[in-house]
């Protein structure tokens, strides 16, 4: 569990994502690179992601766990939004082919499968240290 909940490879699946075009397909981080030039929404949430999930692996060591997976939340929820981004404003629907071939699916599910168990172990991460910090003692005189 700890292997596929890894920020490493939420980012790396992130990143090897199959986008299938009508002309040419390619990966997504080629499709990130190339939107960032011209400031699109899906380039600049997919990069942002991408800083705060490689951000709290950097950081886990220094603050607190808590932090860190917020953090954690944070850049996954961006990377979410990046993929709707990119696929809800194409009007021409010139990406829909990675919807209906294999390869660009399967490596869409293995994403999905591996940022969702990532974004949970964040969440529990967070509501356990809630909840330590909001059952804690007071001292009373």
């Amino acid at each position: 569990m700890k292997f596929i909940a890894h920020p490493l490879t939420t980012v790396i699946s992130f990143l090897v994502i199959l986008i299938s075009g009508e002309q040419f397909g390619s990966f997504y981080i080629f499709y990130l690179l190339l939107g960032l030039p011209h400031g699109t929404a899906h380039s600049i949430t997919g990069v942002l992601g991408i800083a705060f999930v490689l951000f709290g692996k950097v950081i886990s060591k220094q603050l607190s766990r808590n932090f860190t997976a917020l953090v954690n939340v944070i850049g996954c929820l961006l990377l979410w939004s990046s993929l709707c981004l990119f696929f809800f404003t194409d009007k021409s629907n010139y990406n829909i082919a990675t919807f209906y071939q294999l390869l660009p699916l399967i490596l869409m599910i293995i994403f999905l499968l591996i940022s969702i168990s990532f974004f949970v172990e964040n969440i529990l991460l967070l509501l356990k240290h809630s909840k330590n910090n909001f059952y804690k003692p007071t001292a009373s005189k």
